[in-house]
């Protein structure tokens, strides 16, 4: 007879939603799910399961022993040692790429920027070290030539079910669960373990100077589509400005011109010459995720047939490489402040009135008793005073910086 295990759940994608209707399928109870996303929280309160914000909340409501399995599923922190001694029998995580070389995380980007041809996904044991333990199932499967970030990762998902509900029930016999030791990382697949702030070189800005192979790789594994892109985008920079590339291709041409070179801009994209084959740029964005036809991507960087790109020296790209990868380290920070940001509303505003174009007064003052960060603290005050509130976000910009 089928053991019934009661099992705690901790990520944030969809993927995390289908794993607990296939344990409740297969008899298991889900007791807590623990997720700071709101799908996650709507679908478990839906289905009368303890919705749990975070580990802390975990920590405090469960003792050691009172479940029996904990799952990671795409949840992407490091889980402390005081969480995995929680269940009775197991802490099990999914990982969306092969073990042990490819560890850590955003690995289907690390692939495609590799030009990896196979790739695939494993549920491992957890322990003391990231994606170490023993591994319970896996798959593998072939990268095609146009996989992108967020082709691969659909794929990465499917194998993910697909393999859960292969391997799940041994969850219900009166046994430990064992699995396979991972193979020695060799010279031909040495381990691999990718931190969150791990970014491809010079800030995702392309290198004229590198093949076109690379190039395409480059722009695919950072193409997530309309999902959430926590690595960044591939860009085209030309006299200190920078748009978006989201889609490319190379031509069958090799480059005749330097690489760099700008071959031609048509309506189907802007032709660039590279260390290969040409490569025909097709889709653009600006910074802030405006679409860009090529024509507009060419006026925006005032291209013109002929005319060299410019090409990163060696010096400027290792220091965007450092600098890009030091403030991803607060990326997450900014984005919860974003997310979460009060804006200040003014009184004296007609709201109802139509929109009139913005216009500026300004009265100089020469002031000598303060600095001038005391004056904006007290401009900020002065609206926190008009608005009634305690606190609020505005921007603020420093032209002299």
């Amino acid at each position: 007879m089928a053991i019934s295990r009661r099992c705690v759940l901790v990520g944030a994608e969809s993927l995390l939603i289908q794993c607990a209707q296939v344990l409740e399928q297969q008899g298991h109870v889900i007791v807590a799910m623990v997720s700071d996303k709101p799908a996650i929280a709507r679908h478990a309160m839906a289905q009368g399961i303890p919705s749990l914000a975070d580990t802390d909340d975990l920590l405090a409501r469960f003792a050691p022993g009172s479940f029996d399995v904990l799952f990671s599923i795409t949840h992407l922190a490091v889980l402390p040692p005081a969480v995995l001694a929680l269940p009775a029998l197991a802490a099990i995580n999914f990982h969306d790429g092969p073990l042990p070389s490819y560890a850590g995380l955003n690995t289907p980007v690390w692939a495609l920027l590799n030009g990896e041809r196979r790739h695939g996904v494993a549920w491992h044991l957890m322990t003391d070290h990231i994606d170490a333990g023993d591994i319970l199932a896996e798959a593998h499967f072939d990268v095609a030539d146009d996989d992108t970030a967020l082709t691969l990762n659909t794929r990465c998902f499917e194998a993910a079910i697909e393999t859960f509900a292969d391997w799940v029930g041994a969850l219900g016999r009166d046994e430990p669960l064992r699995g396979t030791a991972q193979s020695a990382p060799g010279a031909d697949a040495p381990r691999r373990a990718y931190r969150r702030n791990d970014r491809p070189e010079a800030a995702c800005t392309i290198d004229w100077r590198q093949p076109a192979a690379h190039i395409l790789a480059l722009v695919r594994a950072l193409d997530f589509g309309g999902y959430n892109n926590p690595v960044g985008a591939a860009k085209l920079a030309h006299g200190g400005r920078l748009v978006i590339v989201t889609a490319a291709s190379a031509l069958e041409t090799p480059s005749r011109l330097a690489p760099g070179s700008v071959v031609d801009v048509g309506t189907e994209g802007i032709v660039v010459a590279t260390a290969s084959q040409d490569v025909q740029l097709r889709a653009f964005a600006t910074l802030d995720g405006a679409v860009l036809t090529p024509a507009e991507a060419a006026q925006a960087l005032a291209l013109m047939p002929g005319a060299p790109l410019a090409l990163l020296e060696s010096g400027l790209a290792a220091r965007l490489t450092a600098l890009n990868r030091e403030l991803s380290g607060h990326e997450a920070f900014w984005l919860r402040r974003l997310e979460t940001q009060t804006a200040i509303e003014l009184p004296y505003i007609d709201r109802t009135a139509p929109i009139q174009p913005s216009c500026y007064e300004h009265l100089d003052a020469v002031v000598h008793a303060y600095r001038p960060d005391d004056l904006l603290a007290a401009f900020v005050c002065q609206l926190a005073r008009l608005a009634d509130k305690e606190a609020f976000e505005i921007g603020f910009a420093d032209t002299e910086l």
